[in-house]
């Protein structure tokens, strides 16, 4: 018998108590016999009822143990259970309120230090500690319970599969969404290293979460890179807003997994083709109704230096689209199932869906973005079938995708989750760059070059970023895009949110949550401000803006710097208004054989000097000893 259950018919046996059934409280008495010597680890506070009964356990931080309550709860509106003890006391010095198993009290209360001692029913005290009851505001709440009970199997391995249920509940307590979870599994990267993991949830049955379409597959971001937690949500909501097309709606909620507060977290829709989300068709079906026999786990995967796809036995009528492809970098690009290395500036593309595409299909895409590739490089614009290189790409959606990942100077912005999408032949033949995802490491949050706000990085920031767009930007078309769509609408939004009240409007919905998370993920957090960092934000959209208004609005010309590290092939090209010099110039990681010593002017041989003037477009050279 699960706990909850067990819980529930505790609860029920309470009732019929209550109409004087003696027989059923010596049942109840019979299961508190056995002590416990650890009993803040088996206090929980129940709410709700029947099927929906929620637990929340204590978490330890610093000789404290905390309760951390979600916005619709109240410490007195809880039942307490604690196996192994009678009774529990929580003292303060003006009151005593003492609760047996499965009672709660009205007095109780939020932000209060309670002085806690156990007995056993002969009134000895088995324990004795502080616990305090924290409280969120303003956000709902998920609660995850995983098929085995805990977190060890699933974040041993991102790619490790568990199956569970989730209940979700509005900020006032409302039951938004029950269902069954066909899975729960890690994601991420760098971010999978902390112990603040971010997850994938699948449900068994398509919802529609907080008004953003129905799914079954939905992601929880951890935001474990961004101290302010909303770096994410203001470039979402900046998407958004431009009309760039599709881009992930989210709402931030605190997530409970298996009766334990486990933070705040972003919930968002997932980057997918899906007719609530990349409204095209979903080739990955089309392949899958054309071998409806096919074992997938039996295909057979080919793949030399430049492809990698799959082998089906019957292709679908139309192979034209939809794809959706994620330009990526080293050992990601090496676990992709399908994918293929660009001929030209040798970018890595995997192909998300279909996450099994055949070679026909890999052959078609492939030679798609190679031609597109070929034109944008070109000084003309134009590749050796005399294509001219807006044939291939949606103009506004790549200058779209550019002014985000320039404006932010994002990091990642031209190396991973930096996505296109291409619909069939009789949407379009064209190429679509977005969705957006991604931004915890932008807006400054990344020190040196990416912090800077008086250049343009062509989204050249990341070791392993892509040089598309600087050529993009040399071909007066995307040019008259960017600037178009700048001057329209993205100049404003900056203004409101540097000086308006939309990072004010996001820290305030999260503020009581943030006091709850900071204690929770201590060891990651320290002692750093939200606050300030969403401030540190402020500042940084407010230079920039500044800067991107000289440049994009009163056209004032651009010089580009060049930083190239031919040993490690590895480019940074930065563009700086005539006349002026660098806020602040990379650096390369030394190695156990080799030293690196400075950057050196291809021109004059010398020690570039980031205090002079640029007046013209330059090479420099990383130099070695």
């Amino acid at each position: 018998m699960s706990r909850k259950v067990y819980k529930i018919l505790i609860l029920i046996g309470l009732l019929i108590c209550s109409l004087g059934l003696a027989a059923v409280i010596n049942i109840v008495d019979r299961t508190e016999k056995v002590i416990s010597e650890e009993c803040f680890d088996n206090l929980v506070f129940c709410f709700g009822k029947n099927a929906d009964l929620q637990e929340i356990g204590c978490y330890t931080a610093e000789d404290i143990n905390y309760v951390f309550l979600p916005s619709f709860a109240e410490p007195g509106d809880l039942f307490m259970e604690c196996p192994g003890s009678a009774k529990v006391n929580f003292k303060t010095n003006q009151e005593r309120i003492v609760l047996s198993n499965y009672e709660k009290s009205d007095k109780l209360r939020a932000n209060v230090v309670y002085e806690v001692e156990f007995e056993d029913e002969s009134g000895n005290v088995l324990e004795t500690g502080k616990l305090t009851f924290m409280k969120s505001e303003k956000l709902p709440a998920m609660f995850i319970d995983t098929e085995s009970g805990n977190l060890e199997y699933l974040n041993e391995n991102k790619e490790n599969k568990e199956a569970g249920n989730m209940t979700l509940y509005s900020e006032s307590g409302d039951v938004e969404e029950i269902d069954e979870l066909t899975h729960i599994t890690g994601r991420g990267n760098q971010t999978w290293t902390f112990d603040k993991k971010s997850y994938s949830i699948k449900l068994r049955h398509k919802a529609d979460l907080f008004g953003m379409g129905k799914s079954k597959d939905w992601v929880l971001l951890c935001n474990v890179y961004d101290p302010s937690y909303i770096r994410n949500k203001i470039t979402y909501e900046m998407a958004i807003a431009s009309g760039i097309g599709w881009a992930p709606e989210s709402q931030f909620i605190d997530l409970y997994v298996n009766g334990q507060y486990h933070g705040l977290y972003q919930l968002c829709e997932k980057v997918e083709i899906d007719y609530e989300r990349i409204n095209i068709k979903n080739l990955e079906k089309e392949n899958e109704l054309a071998n409806p026999e096919t074992n997938l786990n039996e295909l057979q995967r080919v793949s030399d230096e430049e492809i990698k796809g799959y082998l089906w036995e019957n292709e679908p009528k139309d192979i034209s689209g939809g794809y959706l492809i994620e330009r990526d970098y080293g050992y990601k690009y090496d676990q992709a199932p399908s994918g293929f290395i660009s001929g030209i500036l040798h970018d890595r593309y995997t192909i998300k869906s279909p996450e099994r595409a055949s070679l026909q299909e890999m052959n078609y895409i492939s030679t798609l973005l190679n031609e597109m590739e070929e034109a944008i490089v070109s000084t003309d614009g134009k590749n050796s079938h005399g294509n001219y290189y807006l044939s291939y790409i949606d103009n506004e959606s790549f200058a779209n995708k550019y002014i985000i990942e320039e404006l932010s100077r994002n990091d990642g912005g031209g190396a991973t989750s930096a996505f296109y999408y291409k619909p069939e032949d009789s949407t379009s033949d064209l190429v679509f760059a977005g969705p957006v995802w991604d931004y915890d490491k932008a807006y400054g949050r990344v020190k040196g070059v990416d912090s800077n706000t008086g250049d343009i990085c062509y989204s050249t920031l990341h070791f392993d970023g892509t040089l598309l767009y600087y050529y993009l930007y040399q071909k007066p078309e995307f040019y008259e895009e960017v600037t178009t769509l700048y001057q329209g609408f993205y100049s404003s939004y900056l203004e409101q949110l540097a000086e308006g009240d939309l990072i004010d409007k996001y820290c305030q919905e999260i503020e009581a949550a943030t006091y709850m998370d900071r204690i929770r993920w201590k060891a990651i957090w320290g002692d750093v401000s939200y606050r300030d960092e969403a401030e540190r934000i402020r500042q940084f959209i407010r230079e920039r803006k500044t800067f991107l208004d000289t440049v994009w609005i009163e056209n004032k010309s651009i010089y580009t710097v060049k930083f190239m590290d031919e040993e490690n092939e590895k480019y940074t090209f930065l563009g700086v208004i005539e006349n002026e010099n660098l806020q602040t110039i990379p650096e390369c990681s030394e190695t156990a054989d080799k030293v690196f010593i400075g950057w050196i002017d291809e021109d004059s041989h010398e020690e570039f000097d980031i205090n002079s003037p640029i007046t013209k477009d330059k090479s420099v050279i990383a130099a070695w000893k």
